[in-house]
């Protein structure tokens, strides 16, 4: 569904700093609605354009494809690129922690999904568990393991506690917040007790206290940080989200607890800079404004908001120029 163009550049090419015109002009020269996007990286020159051709991607193929001997715990898929080679995901030390964001209808939903399933079709529940939390409704809600007679019955061995609404039960989001921020801090305690720095060194020394990494999925999380303004003082100790998403990004990395942090919208008003800043690796669909690119995808150059196409979407996980 998109074309992607690649061209060589010479040593001495002299190439504009501000591609804005440029995309226009082609554009308007090819008369047609999606504005192509112009980007450069690895010394090549690429411009991709969106050509109305709707090519399904089929889930079973891209696991098949995955290479053997995974690098981490949570090693999963977001897709494919314009070749068809697989675009994974990692969360470990490189980078513990993610940010998604895309406007609504650009596919989100089916990204985290993508990448949830992958990642649990590649490890053990054993190693993995997973917390959900959504801050606008209840996109989880299939993960239950509570329901047993209920139609939607199908228990996840994965799920860590059952899944949150921040809509209809914000307590009880925050409970799960919270409880994470505990199970970290008792992990560090632990470790040091124990003369060990990491997860992993953890597990290796004391086998019969194996402890499972955590993956936190946090869909709409802006909701849940906007909810500290109802919060008292005196409670945003105890409850409040957004010390709670800071603490975790900070603290989190040895102890295995990882973060999958998505939202519609990348606007700073919404997503607090003091969590952002602690989360390296970042994936986006497309977004709304132009001032969204630069807080999504730091230092990539990608015009976010030029993006239309449902399911195109880029990533800095392997650095900000990938």
């Amino acid at each position: 569904n998109t074309a992607v163009y690649e061209y060589t550049l010479s040593r001495s090419a002299n190439i504009p700093t501000d591609f804005s015109k440029i995309q226009e002009g082609l554009a308007n020269l090819l008369k047609i609605n999606a504005v192509p996007l112009v980007r450069t990286t690895h010394g090549n020159l690429i411009v991709t354009m969106v050509n109305g051709v709707n090519i399904p991607v089929d889930f079973r193929e891209m696991i098949l494809k995955r290479p053997k001997g995974l690098p981490e715990i949570i090693s999963g898929i977001a897709g494919v690129d314009a070749l068809g080679n697989i675009i994974d995901f990692t969360l470990g030390q490189r980078n513990p922690h993610a940010m998604l964001f895309g406007k609504t209808g650009t596919g989100k939903t089916v990204l985290i999904m993508n990448i949830l399933y992958s990642i649990m079709s590649a490890t053990a529940p054993d190693h993995l568990k997973i917390a959900y939390v959504d801050g606008k409704g209840n996109s989880f809600e299939f993960m239950r393991t509570d329901n047993e007679g209920s139609p939607s019955y199908h228990p996840n061995p994965f799920t860590y506690c059952q899944p949150a609404d921040g809509s209809g039960d914000i307590d009880y989001a925050r409970a799960v917040v919270q409880h994470l921020v505990k199970e970290c801090r008792r992990r560090i305690e632990l470790f040091k007790q124990r003369g060990v720095s990491k997860l992993d060194e953890f597990n290796k020394k004391y086998p019969d206290e194996f402890m499972p990494e955590i993956l936190a999925v946090c869909d709409e999380f802006s909701a849940l940080t906007d909810s500290d303004a109802f919060l008292k003082a005196s409670e945003l100790a105890s409850k409040g989200m957004t010390d709670a998403f800071e603490y975790l990004a900070k603290m989190a990395r040895s102890t295995g607890i990882r973060l999958l942090l998505a939202n519609q919208t990348a606007r700073k008003e919404k997503v607090p800079g003091r969590i952002t800043a602690n989360i390296t690796g970042r994936v986006s669909l497309g977004v709304t404004e132009p001032i969204e690119s630069d807080i999504a995808l730091p230092d990539s150059h990608v015009a976010l908001h030029l993006v239309d196409q449902p399911g195109e979407f880029y990533s800095t996980m392997h650095g900000a120029r990938n």
